[in-house]
């Protein structure tokens, strides 16, 4: 162990300061060492595998060996590999003589697997015992004279390591990401180490420390004390974890890791527990910081000639530059661009986001949902010269939204037959259509600063002060020699209605001196109901920025009589996706608002093609207005399941949660070599109310980043009748339309170019139809994840349509039945209007061949559930009537796509379903032929002087040639490119 050795036996005899610090240094650097030999090994088993060495020998295979090198000596590949590595031929006739002399004592069989799998996994043992070394040196030194009676107290959240912060763990498991991992790991570490070390005033027996938060307000000073029993143990546990977070970042793929990673999380929750042992509060107002100066200077705000007049809306308030580093090397300053956003009139969707410096521009697609109040997004990385140590920065933001509803809820006319622009035509108004706000800045950062961001420490703290109430501060500390002068802005999630919103509770400046720190008042929030809600804390400070995540569950008692309610609040599945043979963890957590504790079962049903079976039951107590997380256990065979949690006390079933669960076949673990997930937002839809649904796709390669490899893998979202929903599948004569790129992939129109080792996340907006929805995730053929989305209809009349067959052949019928069912005791007469067909009406007067059973329903109190039938068909008439363009036999070029049909009855009811048209097996030539006559327009317009640009100009030439048929193709592709497919999905009108 090198100087660790030597500085045990130092600490030992005289625990200084130094010494314990070098101690505690080398001990880290031992526990990454044993990570990295540990991924190196397991690669190298990887590797043998795959260059197809044999790993296995038999004793008679070996006495064989050994027999033909005490005849004949090592290989000459063998002996030039080792002179190679630095033996001596003194060395090599020694293992020659070893070898010889011993082979009469082979008596059992090698696996070379199996040992190099062995040798990785005892050098996490070795990281685990630098780990009991490292703590050692803490209590050595700072337990020196420990205390023997802990002080007592209530029991509170811990304000310096957050039990959100340790279930970062889980998620990190969850979707395989090491960087997460690492990160929450290194955190981890620096919060205990200091309540330990730079916090801790009394230190007690088996590893207890007392420490101080000290709080500043406009009012007074606010002095808490706690008592943290199992600090020490937490300490070791996250150090014994950091060996096993550097091995898997660095490419050790052993499944035991991620198993033990779950295993820290479990035994690390329960030990941060703190118990609050005084509050003091001390009248001393502090004089107001003094104001930072502000960085940039905006430029004049420009509009979009697409910026919707209507709300809901996106402006952009500020711009600002956050320095990620200096290369002096290269000469260059890099930097990135932070926009910050105030929406207002409900939730849009950003698709996408550009930033120009001026001489490069840089795109981003976050796919992220922005709630009504303020947010930021930024922008890739950028580097400018560094020039005189002073650097000019300009440019120009742009930012593409989409709306998620429209305020009438109409549905854009952007099928075939439409207008090219989708929804320019007849006075629509732009709802549902991207808007575009866009701002430009410029302004001068120095280079010059004496502030090292490292020495800066910052995070939030939530503390609850009533039955509804949380308390926000933030502490800074700053360890420069210099003042640091920042922006402080703090988030939090808020309820309103049926989502939740983002909204800037406080934003301040701040001024922190030389190694000191404040605590900052962020303001008391205040929550009308129980529920998790996250809260965010930024903090720019001279061109650099911090920033800080958490969550807080707040149990609110209902208005009702019996004072409380007990409930679900949500259920954590890991690991996702499982495989078979997999032990699936649901982690359902229970929220009691009652003054008293209640006794609670919790049974875990799964259903499917085996039939249904109760996969778990748990008993317990939930105590008086408390939260406890039950975990419930499940291993399935191969299949798709659906699952219900289900919650029952003394009163009976009192609330469920219900989901899908996709378990691929334990034969896919070694060919499935990119995962993903599926996000819904909402998960839940109400009908009149939610129009889409924004789909958040989450997909990893689970190899080795070290392989410097790109792959192809075709991506898909895809419902349980097979309708492709996602992405567009059209474009197939011109250039991409659908792109993204990130590190590590780029994505372009279902297929995804992914680097190993890397993440991507990609998105999209579903229209939302009338019934439930399980949504596949498909990967190269492979379904790898699965969603629900759930429909409520709390209308007075319910309706559901659904459309058999989803997949229709080209030329063939689907009956679309429509059911409804009367939600109270009145009588009502429905009319059927109208039917839209990938956003083109087609009946009435439309084609013949769209046939309704009945033109009008009457439910009443003694025919509650009526229904009605509509048939269309997708011949020759069909198709003829929907492009607009009788001359020609083109149906076959709308197969492919997923259309959405719509039943408009009267003036306020819409049922809607999706379906797909499939290619019959005889129109493939005809596809062939139609490819062949695009590239003949493409030649006729470039060899043609008087083509005009873009394809109208081409189809023009192309008529001048004699080439009708030819032109209207040529427009067609066009038009067909410009249909209300903004949302990237597959589905014409929705």
């Amino acid at each position: 162990m090198g100087n660790v050795s030597t500085l045990v036996v130092e600490v030992n005899s005289s625990p200084d300061q130094d010494n314990v610090d070098s101690l505690i240094r080398w001990t880290h650097i031992g526990e990454e060492n044993a990570g990295n030999i540990s991924a190196l090994l397991w690669k190298a088993l990887l590797n043998a595998k795959d260059s197809g060495v044999k790993l296995h020998y038999t004793a008679d295979e070996l006495r064989e060996m050994a027999s033909n090198i005490s005849r004949n000596g090592l290989p000459p590949k063998t002996v030039q590999a080792l002179k190679e590595q630095g033996w001596s031929d003194d060395q090599i006739n020694a293992l020659i003589s070893y070898i010889r002399d011993h082979s009469n004592e082979i008596v059992g069989d090698f696996d070379l697997g199996a040992y190099l799998e062995a040798l990785s996994d005892s050098f996490i043992e070795v990281g685990r015992k630098y780990s009991e070394y490292e703590s050692w040196a803490l209590e050595k030194y700072y337990w020196r004279n420990a205390l023997s009676n802990p002080p007592n107290g209530s029991t509170v959240s811990n304000p310096y390591v957050s039990s959100s912060e340790v279930n970062e763990l889980d998620y990190a498991a969850s979707t395989r990401s090491t960087d997460s991992l690492l990160s929450t790991v290194n955190s981890l570490l620096d919060d205990i180490k200091f309540a330990i070390v730079d916090a801790g005033t009394d230190y007690y027996a088996n590893g207890g420390v007392e420490f101080q938060t000290t709080s500043f307000s406009s009012s007074g000073e606010t002095i808490r004390t706690y008592y943290w029993p199992n600090a020490l143990k937490a300490y070791r546990l996250v150090s014994e974890l950091y060996t096993v977070a550097v091995a898997l970042k660095n490419g050790n793929s052993n499944e035991n890791l991620w198993d033990m990673v779950r295993q820290y999380r479990k035994e690390l929750l329960p030990l941060l527990d703190v118990k609050l042992i005084s509050t003091v509060f001390i009248p001393a107002p502090r004089p107001s910081p003094s104001p930072m100066p502000t960085l940039l200077e905006l430029g004049s705000p420009l509009t979009s000639p697409y910026a919707p007049s209507n709300e809901p809306k996106l402006v952009i308030t500020d711009v600002k530059v956050i320095r990620t580093g200096s290369d002096f090397i290269r000469g260059v300053f890099k930097y990135r661009v932070r926009v910050d956003y105030s929406v207002s009139g409900g939730p849009v969707m950003i698709d996408w986001a550009s930033f120009n410096d001026g001489a490069v521009s840089k795109s981003s697609n976050p796919g992220q949902i922005a709630y009504p109040g303020a947010g930021s997004i930024q922008s890739p990385v950028f580097i400018v010269p560094l020039g005189d140590l002073r650097a000019s920065v300009s440019g120009v933001v742009k930012i593409r939204y989409l709306p998620m509803t429209s305020p009438k809820g109409e549905i854009p006319n952007g099928g075939p037959g439409g207008s090219i622009q989708g929804y320019s035509n007849g006075g629509y108004p732009p709802q549902g259509a991207p808007a575009l706000v866009m701002e430009t800045y410029h302004g001068t950062l120095s280079l010059i600063s004496e502030v090292d961001p490292g020495k800066v420490r910052f995070r939030v703290q939530a503390v609850k002060v009533g039955t509804e109430e949380v308390e926000y501060t933030a502490r800074v500390s700053n360890f420069n020699p210099v003042p640091v002068k920042g922006t402080l802005t703090f988030y939090s999630t808020l309820p309103e209605e049926n989502y939740l919103i983002g909204r800037v509770i406080n934003r301040t400046e701040v001024t922190v001196m030389p190694n000191s720190e404040v605590t900052v008042d962020l303001g008391t929030v205040d929550y009308t109901r129980s529920g998790t809600y996250e809260f965010t804390g930024i903090l720019s400070f001279e061109g650099f920025e911090k920033g800080y995540n958490g969550e807080v569950t707040i149990i609110t008692p209902t208005t009702g009589g019996d004072g409380g309610e007990l409930r679900i609040d949500n259920v954590k599945i890991g690991p996702l996706p499982p495989f078979e043979g997999d032990t699936v963890e649901f982690n359902v957590t229970v929220v009691n608002s009652y003054d008293s504790a209640k006794n609670v079962s919790l049974r875990l049903v799964t259903t499917g093609k085996y039939g249904r079976e109760l996969a778990d039951l748990r008993n317990g107590t939930v105590g008086p207005r408390s939260v406890r997380t039950f975990t419930l256990y499940w291993a399935g065979l191969e299949g798709d399941y659906t699952y219900r949690v289900e919650l029952s006390s003394n009163d009976g079933d009192i609330d469920s949660r219900e989901g899908d669960l996709l378990v691929l076949p334990y034969s896919a673990r070694d060919k499935l070599n990119v995962l993903g997930k599926l996000e819904l937002s909402p998960s839940t839809a109400y009908i009149g109310k939610t129009e889409k649904v924004a789909v958040k796709i989450k997909l990893w390669d689970t190899r080795s980043r070290s392989t410097l490899r790109w792959e192809n893998h075709n991506v898909e979202i895809v419902d349980g009748r097979g309708v492709v929903w996602w992405p567009y599948k059209g474009r197939v004569f011109e250039h991409p339309r659908d792109v993204k790129t990130g590190e590590g992939y780029m994505y372009y129109d279902g297929v995804l170019n992914l680097h190993y080792g890397f993440n991507a996340t990609l998105s999209t907006l579903l229209p939302v139809v009338n019934h439930n929805v399980t949504f596949y995730l498909v990967v190269d053929g492979h379904k790898v994840a699965a969603s629900r989305l759930t429909v409520i209809d709390d209308n007075p009349v319910r309706a559901v349509m659904s459309c058999k067959p989803a997949v229709v052949p080209l030329g063939r019928p689907t009956q679309c039945t429509v059911h409804f069912e009367l939600g109270n005791a009145g009588t009502v007469a429905l009319n059927l209007k109208e039917i839209d067909f990938g956003g083109k009406r087609v009946w009435p007067s439309g084609p013949d061949s769209v046939i309704v059973s009945e033109k009008t329903v009457t439910l009443s109190p003694t025919s509650m559930q009526r229904s009605l039938s509509i048939t269309i068909g997708t011949g020759k008439e069909f198709t003829d009537y929907y492009l607009n363009h009788p001359d020609f036999n083109y149906g076959y070029k709308m197969i492919g796509y997923s259309y959405l049909v719509v039943a408009k009855i009267g003036d306020q009811l819409r049922v809607s379903d999706v379906i797909q048209l499939s290619d019959p097996a005889e129109v493939q030539t005809l596809e062939d032929k139609a490819k062949n006559a695009y590239n003949i327009i493409k030649t006729i317009g470039d060899i043609c002087d008087d083509a005009k640009s873009g394809a109208v100009g081409i189809a023009e030439t192309a008529v001048s040639k004699g080439s009708r048929e030819l032109a209207w193709m040529a427009y067609y592709h066009t038009l067909l490119e410009n249909q209300d497919t903004l949302d990237n999905n597959n589905i014409i009108g929705g």
